[in-house]
């Protein structure tokens, strides 16, 4: 913006602070000091003298104050030499309230303790209280030394900053420990520089101040004039219906802070999912708030959340699949150890009986030679079976067994007395003892499909 636009823009504004005049200009804020110095502009003597106008704006009253919204000015070019010149214009005696409705001042405010120590300035009680008044025979008429034209009483812990107090003589009196420009235009650079939100509002919660991070977290495309001096609500109209603003308002009152750990900002307001930590606090009569962008900490934890749940679940889907193979694999080696028992069983058991009934019979030698090869060799087959296999039906006997394979065969007792070469009797009571191992003995449970299952 150039130099005459800009200046049009002041008049319409009239009050700006030295960070919103850099802003306009395209300027550092020490450039913008010294376009300030050449048009002759004025200081606030209150907010810290935060806030600047132009000669041609104010409006001095018989006092040489002007007062815009909140923020005075004075002619008188500081806020002592401003009370000196109140008090002895005065047409009575005034108390520190009267003063302090005049200029603007809290009534707590520490230069109100120290009126008496101004040059030509004396007190006298009446009516049980302090009053002050002018005297020009006042003894050691002190001049106001310039570290006296920065007196923060919005901010105790700025003006902390900026002065020391220390007793001498019985008096108290301020001794400067930074020059106050200097140490403005650090404060406005550490403030510019900041990564955090920082915003400053007055009694009534309206705006006062900004730094450049908190304005990054507002919606896009706002800019500090349009947003100083108008109320917290105004900005923030979501805070009421979430009871903010009246926690913001017992912190003026108590003094208490307040902390907002995560405040998720209205999606519809800021077109994103935003989520702030909000720090507030009294400064002076007004409130202070510290504001931290931590969306991109609380989007990680929720991917990491989402991650950790992923993460289980594909634990708990590779268990099952483990326990699945573990089944199947134990029921592999059931199934094979089953398989080896059956040939072990069958070999031994229904197929060498007979070939050793085969080999009574009077055959020629080529027979018993290709018998005794078939007998080696079913032998050689199950011989790795038996080595390690305990047959389920090791608990009967050979014949038993022989037995037990007829009867599931179909075999009668007469047919397998006949086929065993023994005696019906013999067989029952075989069978008889087949039913009393597998648990069937008097029961009417058919001995052939037991055995079959």
């Amino acid at each position: 913006m150039n130099e005459k636009a800009f200046l049009d823009t002041f008049r319409t504004k009239k009050v700006l602070t030295i960070q919103e005049i850099a802003e306009y200009l395209g300027l550092s804020v020490v450039t913008a000091r010294r376009r300030l110095k050449k048009w002759k502009a004025l200081t606030s003597i209150n907010a810290n003298n935060r806030y600047y106008t132009l000669p041609d704006i104010v409006r001095f009253d018989e006092n040489g104050l002007w007062r815009f919204r909140t923020i005075l000015f004075s002619k008188h070019g500081n806020l002592k030499k401003t009370i000196v010149h109140v008090i002895k214009h005065a047409e009575t005696r005034l108390s520190a309230h009267q003063i302090a409705e005049i200029v603007s001042l809290p009534i707590n405010s520490s230069v109100l303790s120290r009126l008496r120590t101004l040059p030509g300035i004396r007190r006298e009680k009446h009516g049980g209280q302090f009053v002050y008044f002018f005297d020009e025979n006042a003894s050691e008429d002190k001049p106001i030394e310039e570290h006296d034209l920065t007196v923060n009483h919005e901010s105790p812990s700025t003006a902390g900053a900026m002065t020391q107090e220390r007793i001498g003589h019985g008096k108290i009196h301020l001794e400067e420990t930074y020059d106050a420009k200097a140490l403005e235009e650090k404060w406005l650079l550490f403030m510019a520089s900041a990564t955090e939100g920082f915003a400053l509002f007055d009694s009534e919660l309206r705006l006062v101040e900004v730094n450049d991070a908190t304005l990054k977290q507002l919606p896009p495309g706002t800019k500090r004039h349009d947003i100083i001096g108008k109320s917290i609500l105004e900005l923030t109209p979501y805070i009421e219906e979430e009871g903010l603003y009246k926690k913001y308002r017992d912190v003026i009152n108590t003094g208490e802070p307040f902390f907002v750990d995560d405040m998720a900002l209205p999606p519809d307001i800021f077109n994103d999912d935003i989520h702030m930590n909000i720090r507030s606090f009294k400064m002076g009569d007004g409130l202070g708030i510290i504001m931290r962008d931590i969306t991109k900490r609380i989007k990680a934890e929720k991917e990491l959340k989402k991650s950790e749940g992923d993460l289980r679940a594909k634990t708990i889907a590779l268990e099952e699949v483990n326990t699945a193979l573990t089944v199947l694999l134990k029921r592999r080696e059931e199934d094979k150890t089953e398989l080896e028992e059956r040939v072990l069983f069958s070999v031994n058991e229904l197929i060498m009986p007979y070939m050793e009934e085969l080999k009574k019979d009077e055959r020629g030698s080529r027979q018993e030679t290709l018998m005794g090869i078939l007998e080696s060799n079913l032998k050689e087959i199950v011989s790795p079976f038996s080595e390690r296999i305990s047959t389920k039906l090791s608990k009967f006997t050979p014949m038993e067994i022989q037995v037990a394979n007829l009867v599931k065969q179909g075999k009668t007792t007469k047919e397998i007395a006949e086929l065993l070469f023994l005696s019906p009797k013999t067989i029952d009571c075989h069978r008889e003892n087949i039913r009393k191992k597998v648990g069937i003995k008097n029961k009417k449970i058919n001995l052939r499909t037991h055995l079959l299952s």
